[in-house]
């Protein structure tokens, strides 16, 4: 009985009155009323009742415990095209330190087919650059990455213990 455009109907009609609570007969005839249905039946009150609470259920709608609903932050967020707020306040922010990247980079030393010499003189170097050149290198190394897609799946997979 999950009916996406029901839903929809539902969080748009909730969304016009908002900050206000409306209750679910009213809400039912607003949400089928650009269908042009007249009278609504009991099977489309039913869908109503039963999308109002799964819509609730997920924190979309708000129930104020007397059989008003009104739209939450999170379901005005849903309509929108670019997530709303919800979308900028959820951003992980990912940070590396310059010694978590010294040592990414010391790890790849240890297994790069080199000489000892040059190892030596990139781990000097590394060593003694400052933040921005290491925040340079990152950058390059990503892009780099990214430039074989399947290495960075197969890469992605393994730290989420997928099998490709």
């Amino acid at each position: 009985m999950v009916d996406r455009k029901i839903q929809r109907r539902i969080l748009e009609a909730l969304k016009s009155t908002y900050p206000n609570h409306i209750d679910q007969h009213s809400l039912a005839v607003r949400a089928f009323y650009e269908l042009g249905v007249g009278a609504i039946s009991e099977t489309q009150r039913q869908s109503v009742i039963f999308n109002t609470n799964y819509l609730a259920g997920h924190k979309l709608l708000e129930n104020n415990g007397n059989g008003f609903f009104r739209i939450s932050s999170l379901g005005i967020d849903h309509l929108e095209n670019d997530g709303g707020l919800s979308a900028i306040l959820n951003t992980v922010t990912v940070k590396f330190d310059a010694e978590n990247i010294r040592s990414m980079i010391e790890a790849g030393l240890l297994r790069a087919d080199l000489p000892e010499k040059k190892k030596g003189a990139i781990r000097e170097a590394i060593s003694k650059a400052p933040g921005t050149v290491l925040q340079t290198i990152t950058t390059k190394l990503i892009e780099k990455t990214l430039d074989d897609p399947m290495a960075a799946l197969k890469t992605v997979a393994l730290a989420l213990g997928i099998t490709l």
